[in-house]
């Protein structure tokens, strides 16, 4: 609790300082660039409830999730869009270290490799209630 109230002053400097800096910057035009972004679509297929998409940094891939369609999906800077089926509604997932994806699915949590197909298990959310 000490360092938080001693955090106060400075707080409350900072908070001053953000004040002042935004009356000083009122006036100041800021040139906003006037083309829109550019959106395309990257595939034809629908799905039943995509999720989750975010950019996969490490691999340059786009991945995300068809939660009633069962499957994950990534999309490389190619614009080769793969498909994994899952064996029941996926909930999420992300990347692991070693660029498998960690899939939570119906009956747990999984890591599951992309090259070859296969899951294996990392924790069941209701362990012995099978």
């Amino acid at each position: 609790m000490k360092s938080i109230c001693s955090a106060g002053p400075l707080f409350a400097l900072l908070a001053l300082a953000a004040c002042n800096s935004q009356t000083q910057e009122k006036d100041t035009v800021v040139d906003m660039p006037s083309e829109e972004p550019e959106v395309f679509v990257v595939s034809s297929e629908i799905d039943q409830l995509g999720e989750g998409a975010f950019w996969y940094g490490e691999a340059k891939e786009f991945w995300w999730i068809d939660i009633e369609g069962k499957r994950l999906y990534t999309l490389d800077q190619g614009g080769a869009k793969t498909g994994y089926d899952m064996p029941s509604r996926i909930g999420t997932v992300v990347p692991d270290i070693e660029g498998k994806a960690i899939v939570a699915i119906e009956e747990g949590v999984y890591r599951f490799d992309r090259a070859d197909q296969s899951f294996a298990p990392v924790a069941h959310p209701q362990e012995g209630m099978e």
